[in-house]
Order: C-alpha cells, then sequence, then structure tokens
C-alpha cells in the first residue's frame, strides 16, 4: 500500500501489553496497532487495515464493495480467526489437550465449515469479490492459510488454495 512506518515489537507475552503505556495504544494490550503521525491510533488487525486501505487499490471506491468487503471481515472474524486462529494457538502452544473436548470439537465444526465456504467461494473467482484482491483477502488468507497447522484437513477442498 506504499505506507512509510517504523516497528516496534511489544512482547505481550511477557506483560508488556499491559503496561499503562501500551493501555493508552489499545485498551486490550494486544497486537497490533499503529501510532500514527499525529499521534492519533488505530488498533486491531482488521480496523487497521481498513484504514490503510482507503483511497488504494485494496479497498472498493462504492457502497456495495465497501459492504461486501466489510461482510467478509465480519465473516474472518466470527468464523475463521475464533475457530481456526484459536485451534491454531491451541495447538500450537499444547494447550489443545487442556480445552473441553465438546469445545475442540465445535470450534473444528466451525472451521471445517468456513473453509468450506471460503472453497465454494473460490470456485466462483479467484478473489473472494470477484476478480479484484482487497482487504478481504488478505485479512481471510492469514488465518485461512494456517488450517494445517490447526491440524484441519483442507484435502477436499480443491479451490481453497494455501500460499
Amino acid at each position: 500500500m506504499g505506507v512509510a512506518y517504523r516497528q516496534e515489537f511489544v512482547s505481550i507475552f511477557e506483560g508488556e501489553g499491559q503496561a499503562e503505556s501500551f493501555l493508552r495504544v489499545n485498551p486490550w494490550g494486544a497486537v497490533p496497532a499503529i501510532r500514527l503521525e499525529d499521534g492519533r491510533v488505530v488498533s486491531e488487525s482488521n480496523a487497521i487495515l481498513w484504514y490503510l486501505a482507503q483511497g488504494s487499490e485494496f479497498s472498493p471506491e462504492d457502497a456495495f464493495g465497501s459492504a461486501k468487503v466489510q461482510q467478509w471481515l465480519s465473516f474472518e472474524i466470527d468464523y475463521i480467526q475464533n475457530s481456526v486462529g484459536s485451534l491454531r494457538y491451541w495447538t500450537l502452544t499444547d494447550k489443545l489437550k487442556g480445552r473441553p473436548a465438546q469445545v475442540v470439537a465445535s470450534k473444528r465444526a466451525v472451521a471445517s465449515r468456513a473453509l468450506s465456504v471460503l472453497d465454494r467461494e473460490f470456485a466462483q473467482h479467484p478473489f473472494i469479490l470477484g476478480n479484484t484482491l482487497t482487504i478481504a483477502d488478505i485479512v481471510l488468507f492469514a488465518y485461512a492459510h494456517l488450517a494445517q497447522d490447526a491440524n484441519l484437513d483442507t484435502r477436499d477442498l480443491p479451490h481453497f488454495r494455501l500460499g
């Protein structure tokens, strides 16, 4: 998107995210967040991408296209991140075995259904909104392409492309 930036690393697992100075950046204490040149802050991945994409080729100019991007950003939060993201985190941090079996099964069911929805959409067109790459594709890719890290089988999803 051609936006200049400077990175700052915050060790959230060491508690830096809960420091008063960082809580002014993101009240939840999570990353990512960006601080604009004028000092204003935007946090949460989807909000950051939405902000950065405004006026770029990755953000539709019309109201319908913008609404469709919002639809898929919501889908990602509700169904992909909540299932694939959780399962991946629990698997990689060895916390999966400590979760109730019913919770894990429910997350797996949601993940499978959500990935099937993506497969069905990608059977019709190369990008989620059709023929144009948008931030919705970027957001969906973030966790969906890591489904195998969560031990989710995507072999029966021929149109779901991983990386």
